[in-house]
């Protein structure tokens, strides 16, 4: 089974609302982290920053690793890092308009959230943040 690399930022707004964007694609329409795949010899944090600068234009610092998550999704096995991250620079606007067509603040714990559509991860990180092996 191939395996891929994947790191995501936790951005809170004052209120404690994790910032998500929405990807409308042919193949995935869901809310998601800003992040994405790690490049060749780069380290997590450096892709964690370089993907959110692309996907909602700010810069961000790396406050901590937040946990660690596996999943298996279309033959593939995800090995993902959560991290916290704190804006610092900027204000967040969607880039990649081809992938992405919006962006908000949610409680990650207000149970009507699935419904709207989250991606694997997020389902990951919820359960996690209610098992306490994420604390922030």
């Amino acid at each position: 089974m191939v395996t891929k690399l994947l790191v995501g930022c936790v951005i809170r707004d004052k209120s404690g609302r994790v910032l998500l964007i929405h990807r409308n694609t042919a193949k995935l329409t869901q809310w998601e982290l800003p992040g994405g795949k790690l490049e060749s010899g780069e380290a997590p944090e450096a892709a964690a920053i370089r993907e959110v600068q692309e996907e909602v234009g700010i810069s961000v610092q790396i406050t901590k690793l937040l946990g660690n998550t596996e999943f298996e999704d279309d033959g593939i096995l995800w090995k993902y890092a959560w991290f916290n991250a704190e804006i610092s620079g900027g204000e967040p606007q969607l880039g990649e308009p081809d992938r992405y067509d919006g962006m908000a603040y949610f409680d990650l714990l207000d149970s009507g959230l699935p419904a709207r559509g989250i991606s694997i991860n997020i389902s990951n990180l919820i359960d996690a943040i209610q098992n306490k092996q994420v604390r922030w």
